[in-house]
Parts: C-alpha cells; structure tokens; sequence
C-alpha cells in the first residue's frame, strides 16, 4: 500500500511544485511542441514571476491580464513578441524571479565555435554574481 501523498495547491499558472519541495516554472511558444525551461525556483512565487516574464517575451504587453501577477509585470523587455530566443525567455524569466531576491542560476547551452563541442554551463545572474 502506498503512502499517501498530501498534494499542495497550485495557485499560478506554468509553475509545478517537484517531490522534493522545489518550485519549477516552464512555457511553450504559440504552435510549440517543445517546451522553454525557464529554472528551479526556492519557492512558488518566484516561479510564477519567471512564467510572467517569458509569456511577456512571447505575447507582448496585450497579455498583461493574463499574468499571474498583472499588477507587476516584467520590465525592461522589449515590446517585440516573439522576437526573444530561448535563451534569452530564460535570462528575462530569471531577471524578472529574482528580482527582489537572492541570485539567479539558469543554464545555458554553449556552443563552440566549430559548432561540435557543446557544453552546458551554469550562468548566475544577481548582487552576487
């Protein structure tokens, strides 16, 4: 008999909470099948932050009240929907999380100048870095 898991509430949109208490938050682009993984976040509130900020890279600011937290949307983002690469939905997101609070950690793909050699980093941005 398995042990019964108590489930918490999700209260934001493109957040989940992981089994070992850790938020995640992630988006698809319009007509997507693949998903932008936007990080791991300490709690829920900086994982919604972080979907805001990349629904605000993809939809532009006509998307503003469908923002988690339409009150405080992203700034400093261009006006351009969808204009931004992966990496940079994934910069504005963590930007946008931590903007408050500790530093962000968000990983990048690096590829080499021969296009072979690819390596994955961990890039921090923040007060820290």
């Amino acid at each position: 008999m398995k042990p019964s898991v108590k489930k918490i509430p999700i209260l934001y949109k493109g957040v989940k909470m992981r089994k070992w208490g850790r938020w995640v938050a992630e988006v698809r682009r319009q007509n997507g099948r693949n998903r932008i993984w936007l990080g791991t976040y300490n709690n829920e509130n900086e994982a919604a932050r972080a979907y805001d900020a990349a629904i605000f890279c993809l939809h532009g600011p006509s998307c503003l009240e469908s923002l988690n937290f339409p009150d405080d949307p992203p700034r400093n983002i261009s006006n351009n929907p969808n204009t931004f690469s992966n990496s940079q939905i994934q910069m504005a997101a963590a930007n946008h999380a931590y903007k408050d609070g500790e530093d962000a950690v968000v990983p990048v793909r690096v590829v080499g100048e021969e296009d072979v050699s690819k390596v994955d980093v961990i890039l921090r941005i923040g007060r820290g870095a």
